[in-house]
């Protein structure tokens, strides 16, 4: 079975892209933006869900019943699908904007040349810094930086001294 990509998946890929160009004000206020989309469209789809149930709910037929059931099935099935969709998009949207708030703090922290060479990735809380640093100071400067930010519960420093 092919499933198609849906909404949140892209509205997260943009959301990344934006957000390594975005100040502070701006990032937080796409967070709020795709916080009420979400709520919003959980809301409507649980109203959906209730007033199909509700129409649903006066039928005898017992051939009825059956494509009730079956049609309630794949609604509850719609749901939790979009339910996890929703939490990706949620997650990675974190991930954006841990990674953005640790550049911004590599940024200021160490020379702009030094911070253009490091990649920051993340897993969870598990910030990872690969690439290279002109020397040992700034490559600890570097770790110490990231590990100041919150939300960051470990570094793992892979950047190499050129």
């Amino acid at each position: 079975m092919v499933r198609k990509i849906g909404l949140p998946y892209y509205m997260c890929a943009v959301l990344g892209l934006l957000l390594t160009a975005c100040s502070q004000q701006d990032k937080e206020k796409a967070r709020e933006d795709i916080h009420k989309l979400d709520t919003q469209s959980k809301a409507e789809a649980r109203k959906l869900k209730q007033d199909f149930k509700t129409a649903m709910d006066g039928t005898s037929n017992p051939s009825a019943d059956a494509r009730t059931a079956g049609a309630r099935a794949k609604l509850d099935q719609a749901g939790e699908v979009a339910r996890q969709d929703s939490i990706k998009a949620g997650q990675k949207l974190d991930q954006a904007a841990l990674i953005a708030k640790v550049k911004a703090k590599l940024a200021s922290a160490v020379s702009l040349s030094a911070a253009s060479s490091i990649r920051v990735d993340v897993n969870g809380n598990v910030v990872t810094l690969s690439g290279t640093a002109p020397s040992e100071d700034q490559k600890r400067d570097a770790e110490r930086a990231a590990s100041q930010v919150g939300g960051v519960g470990q570094v793992v420093n892979n950047i190499r001294v050129e």
